[in-house]
Order: C-alpha cells, then sequence, then structure tokens
C-alpha cells in the first residue's frame, strides 16, 4: 500500500501535479534565519487525532531539546535512491530491519547560504501518522529516539 502511494506521487511530481498530507501550522514557535520551530495542527481521522509526517520532515522532541530528526522508511529511501522499493522493503524485513525509522540529523555550521527549514515540535509519546501508519515517538538509547507502533 505505502508503495502504491509513493509511486503515485512520484508520478504526479514528474507530470507537475503534487498530492499533499494535511500539515496546516497550528503555531509558530520560533522564527529564525536558518529554521522555523512549528507545531501541526492535529488531524483526526478512524477516531485518531494524530500530527500528520512525511519523509524527510525534520521534527525536534520538545522546545529545550537539542537534537533534530529526521523521518524516514524503507521504501522513501529506496525511492529516494532509485532502487526498487519492493524489494528493498522486502529485503529489509527479512533481515529484520524496521521499516520506518526516526533518524538522528546533524548540524553543520557553514558559510554558504542554506534553504530555511521547518522544525516540527512533538511531545514525548504524541501520537503521529506516518506513512498510513500510527506510531509514538520515545527516547531510546544514546539520546536517539524510537518509532512505537500503534497496535490496533
Amino acid at each position: 500500500m505505502v508503495v502504491i502511494i509513493y509511486l503515485v506521487t512520484k508520478t504526479n511530481q514528474a507530470k507537475g501535479k503534487t498530492m499533499s498530507i494535511y500539515q496546516k501550522v497550528a503555531e509558530t514557535i520560533a522564527n529564525h534565519p536558518a529554521c522555523t520551530y512549528v507545531r501541526l495542527d492535529t488531524n483526526t481521522r478512524d477516531n485518531i487525532t494524530c500530527i500528520n509526517l512525511k519523509s524527510g520532515d525534520l521534527v525536534q522532541i520538545g522546545t529545550k531539546a537539542q537534537s533534530r530528526f529526521r523521518m524516514s522508511s524503507v521504501v522513501s529511501y529506496a525511492l529516494k535512491n532509485g532502487n526498487c522499493p519492493i524489494a528493498s522493503h522486502e529485503r529489509a524485513m527479512k533481515l529484520g530491519h524496521p521499516a520506518y525509522f526516526i533518524t538522528n540529523s546533524g548540524t553543520v555550521l557553514s558559510s554558504t547560504p542554506q534553504e530555511k527549514v521547518k522544525i516540527i515540535i512533538l511531545e514525548d509519546g504524541e501520537m503521529i501518522r506516518f506513512e498510513g501508519k500510527i506510531f509514538t515517538v520515545h527516547p531510546d538509547c544514546n539520546h536517539n529516539m524510537k518509532l512505537v507502533e500503534r497496535k490496533a
């Protein structure tokens, strides 16, 4: 199911059409030259209220945190790198790797101008919808974060 959504999205983007996921900014926490910190509006679907995130979104847990994390999945990574998403997903499952993950995003000081980024503020344990699945974000060892899938 996820693979089909990405293939349709990529096909429509190539034709100049865009598909989007509901991500309305509910509140701007801070606005700096390099980034904007925001809280997203929640969305209720199937009696579940959560925040919609997509692959590549930068998130930060709480307003005092220093670490930023990037949302990703095996399928989105495969598509970004020109690999077969179905084969990549099957290989990851066969090897026991998670299909969805959140990775630490490093920071670099540079004199080269960069595009301003949007950083989404989440609270520890907040429910998110990512690529059709519901997760909560929790602390993991070594100051990392992990996605815990919500069971029906």
